[in-house]
Order: C-alpha cells, then structure tokens, then sequence
C-alpha cells in the first residue's frame, strides 16, 4: 500500500510510505529556500516523484495532516492589525473562560472545518490535478504528531506526549500507545498552549516567533536571576488535576504580547529567557510524570514544535520516572506530513511501532550531477582517494569543512549530510563560526561523537540512545568531556550531541575514526550548512554558492574536493 502524507502548514511537507517503509519525507522550504515555507507542498512533491519514481496512479491513499484552515486560527502573528475575525472572536471567548469545554472544542471545529472548506477543496483539487485518483483523507494535527512519535519510537508501549503552539483546537495531547493502538487520553486546549507563552517571550526579546524559539533557549543560560520568572509564575502554571498547562488570566495572541512585555519591562532580555524556560521545564517535568502515572508506561514519545526544546527535553530525560524518552527528529508541525502517514499505515495497514535508525529521507545528487553543477559554476574538483582521512586532517588543522553526502536529511537538524564540521578543542572557532554563517554570538554550537565514545562525554546517553541519534536533547557534559572539548560546551555545561555508528552514518563515522587516530578526540562541532535565516543547503548549487561566499573554508561532496 503506498500512503502519501502531506502537510499544508508551516513548514509544509511531504512523506510516502510504501509496504511500511518510508520511502521519501522532505520539506517544501529546502527547495523553495524560503525558510519554514507555508503553503501546499508542491516542488517537495516534484522532488519525491521524480526521485522515486512513483507514479502518481499508483498512490493508494493520501492524508493531510492538521484540518484547520492555518492563516485564520492558527496563525502565528501576533501583529493586532493581522488579527483575523476569528482569531479576535476567541480572544473574548478566552477572557470569558468559555474556551476549555468540550462544546467549545466542537464550535471550534465546527467553525474550522467552514473556515476550512474552500482551502481543503483547492488541496483535493491540486492534488487531483498531480494525476493522484486516490481517496483525500484530513486528520487531526495532534493524532499526526502522537503519530509520528510512536510510530518510529520502536516502543511497543508508551505515554505519548504532544505539545505545540496550537492544531485544531487544542495546544497539546497525552496518548496511550500500546500494539500499535493509539488512544487519546488528555486534550489540552487551545487557550494553555506552552508553545503560545513561547512565542510570547521570543517576540519580547526581540526575535521571531517559530523562526528563534531555539534562542532564547540559548539565551536563557545566561543568567540565574529569577525576577521575570517570578513574574511569569503569576500568569503561567500547571494544572495536576487535568494534566494540563494553565494559562491563569487567559491572556492570549497580540494582548498577551502587549500585557507581558509591560510588566518584563523592568527585566532584562536574558532574565526574561531565563523565567520563560524556567516555567516551561516545570510545568512540562510535572506533566510528564503525572502523564506516566495515568498510563503506566515509563516510555515517553514526543512530538510538537515544543519538543524542539532541547534542554526541556534534557529535564524530562532525567526523571526518574522515565525509562526512555524518545523525540521524533522533526518534531515540529513538517512532521505532520509523515505522522499522517504513519497513522494511517498503521490504522489501514496494520504497521507496528518500529525504532527509525535513520531520518536521510530525501533525495540525493550523483557524482556526475556534481560534477556538472560545479563545472557550470565556472569551479574546478580533485577527486580525493580517502575523504574521510583528507576531511580528519583539514580538522587537525583547524580548518571549516562543509560536507555534502548522500540523501538530505528529514527534519530541523544537520545529520552530517548537509553539515559544516570544525574542530572542538578551540573556543574561539564559536566567533568564527558565528561572523562567517552571520549567526548570534550567544548560540552554542553541538557536537557529533563516536557512538562508543558517547558516554564518556555524555554520562545519560544510554537513556536516549535513539534521541541521540537526530540532535533533539541536551545533555550534561561529563569533566572529561569539557576538558577534551571545551568548544561544545554551551555556558551552562551542557551539550546538544549526535551520536553515530558505522551503520547508520558510516561517513561521517570513518571521519570520526579517522581524527580520533589522529587526535585523540572522538568528536567535533557539527552544525548546520547555511547561513543564518536560510534553510539547510538542499543542491550542489547551495552549496556551492556558501562556499563562494566563504561560510566554510573547504567543501568536500561525495569524494570530490571544490577548488575556486
């Protein structure tokens, strides 16, 4: 049965799923190069046809993830002259506390799905025109990412966690997955989303929201003062009796912008960091131990744009009451596409829980494709007869290295696919890094190391050993680690690694090999190819043009050594 998923919201995306298996999930932005890319989906989906040789009549059934019309209710601007009607409707049914019932739920569905029918047709009538003759299915938005979590979690049982801005009414889920059953057990509305209080503090501290959650994260370490998180505790708490977040003044969208940057006013932009990722850790540690208590399984999966949060995730790894803790490596709404695959291979064709070894998901270039991009860009090669032993000696000598390898990676992460490599030991590589890709100077950088090397740095690994794989938590690094290291530590101690093994990544582990021979370090800095505000480099052409403009200092694809 080949299921194709699709998702038509931020970070739009697409997924297929053939006889269990993923065969192909990328991401609208990597193509279009318009970051976070909101809209249908279609050069991802030239890409997968091509790619993989489908045919659109062979597709059996195709699903959207999320029904709600995004523009108008689930939008993230919070820009009161672009507050749509329906938006300015539910900010005073919020203050009328009329927003956390289920009548309420079923009139914002209700309403969704009227908001929603002309841009539903035009997807069915797009997707009909791509020659695609199969049944249009649209489910819910957390369903796709409880979905996507469980689904590739390798979990035969767990608690299933889900929490995001907003998705069809409701800011996050607690599920139970069992066999390959998932049945929701807590909804947590609208109105209490973690994701909203996100978005809240990042526009205060004077960034975007969706776009640079990930900085205030880093901004937060900066500072212990607790006089805006003292601040924000009057408006944001947890709720045990209903496993759920609590927004206490049911402040929402532009006026709670407006009303907690008034009272922050005093605070700095990093005490402000500090209280919002204070209360999140705090209210999330609560809700996941009470989530466990009521399903009894100590596995947790996650999914939602929040679980973007790596140190948030660091806390939930620590508890106790968690065995395992696994996040889906795009936990964010480009996720939906793939969960609604997930679910419905599951509920139509019986697919079990199975662990993703892997997220390179994409389509990749040949040698004689490179070739032909980097002769028509006027550059000249040297075919190099060991990459990897040529890349681990460029690190000895503190040069930047950009790979380019084999399929695109899935997901917000560079996998070392699509990756700039650097050595570790060096502090000051961090200002380097940062004026050359133009990105913010109090952002760490994360590391990739040798799975069999992992626990020396990072004493928790083998809680997360799937998580490790895809960059999505924290860990605490070990003395040897800071000692051996130094430049993947982030202020606060702490590192955001990828783990690798022969298998899954065996480049990037022959590199590994290769430089631990010749320093004594089973790790070096990994972070994304682009520059700042771009998406990660997708063709030989992106890359081509970073290292014209000098983001790294030597560019290495497949075996083949770019010269200017």
């Amino acid at each position: 049965m080949k299921i194709l998923g699709l998702c038509v919201s931020h970070d739009s995306g697409v997924a297929l799923l053939d006889n269990q298996k993923i065969i192909f999930a990328a991401n609208q932005e990597r193509y279009s190069r318009k970051k976070l890319d909101l809209g249908f989906p279609d050069l991802a989906l030239q890409k997968m046809f091509s790619y993989t040789n489908c045919q659109p009549t062979e597709i059996d059934l195709v699903v959207v993830g999320g029904k709600t019309a995004v523009q108008e209710l689930e939008s993230v601007s919070l820009d009161p002259k672009n507050t749509p009607f329906a938006r300015k409707i539910f900010n005073l049914l919020a203050k009328l506390r009329l927003t956390e019932n289920s009548f309420f739920l079923l009139i914002y569905q209700l309403l969704s799905n009227f908001l929603s029918f002309k841009e539903h047709r035009e997807i069915k009538n797009k997707i009909k025109a791509l020659g695609i003759k199969s049944r249009v299915i649209f489910l819910d938005h957390h369903l796709c990412h409880a979905a996507s979590a469980y689904y590739t979690s390798g979990f035969q049982q767990a608690t299933i966690v889900t929490i995001d801005g907003g998705g069809d009414g409701l800011s996050g889920t607690v599920y139970r997955g069992l066999g390959n059953k998932l049945k929701r057990i807590v909804a947590i509305p609208k109105i209490h989303s973690l994701g909203n209080l996100y978005d809240y503090i990042t526009v205060i501290c004077g960034f975007k929201p969706l776009r640079h959650a990930g900085k205030i994260t880093g901004l937060a370490a900066y500072t212990n003062s607790l006089k805006a998180y003292q601040i924000l505790k009057e408006y944001y708490d947890y709720n045990a009796k209903k496993i759920s977040p609590l927004n206490k003044k049911r402040i929402f969208w532009d006026a709670a912008v407006r009303e907690l940057k008034e009272k922050l006013k005093d605070c700095s932009r990093e005490e402000i960091a500090h209280g919002g990722q204070k209360i999140l850790e705090e209210i999330m540690v609560s809700l996941v131990k009470d989530a466990i208590k009521k399903t009894g399984f100590p596995q947790l999966a996650a999914a939602g744009g929040v679980f973007g949060n790596v140190k948030m995730n660091q806390r939930l790894n620590e508890l106790s009451e968690v065995k395992e803790v696994f996040i889906h490596p795009h936990m964010g709404d480009g996720g939906l596409a793939l969960g609604a695959a997930l679910w419905a291979a599951g509920h139509f064709d019986n697919l079990q829980p199975f662990n993703i070894s892997q997220a390179f998901l994409g389509d990749h270039y040949s040698e004689e494709e490179i070739k032909k991009t980097i002769q028509e860009m006027g550059l000249t090669f040297e075919e190099l007869s060991d990459a990897s032993d040529f890349i681990a000696q460029k690190l000895m000598e503190k040069k930047v290295v950009g790979i380019f390898f084999g399929r695109m990676e899935y997901g917000p992460r560079a996998l070392c696919h699509r990756t700039i490599l650097a050595e570790p030991t060096d502090v000051q590589m961090m200002d380097w890094l940062n004026k050359r890709l133009e990105r913010t100077e109090f952002m760490p950088f994360a590391p990739v190391i040798l799975e069999e090397e992992a626990q020396k740095y990072f004493p928790l690994y083998p809680k997360s050993m799937t998580a490790a794989k895809f960059m999505t938590l924290c860990y605490d690094v070990s003395d040897f680690g800071k000692k051996m290291a130094p430049g993947i530590v982030h202020i606060d101690g702490t590192a955001r690694p990828q783990v690798v093994n022969r298998n899954d990544n065996p480049e990037i582990y022959a590199i590994l090999q290769k430089y631990l021979a010749k320093s004594g370090l089973a790790t070096c800095i990994n972070t994304s190819f682009n520059r700042h505000e771009e998406p990660i480099v997708h063709s030989p052409q992106d890359a081509l043009k970073e290292f014209l403009r000098g983001g790294v200092e030597v560019l290495v694809m497949e075996n083949l050594l770019i010269k200017k």
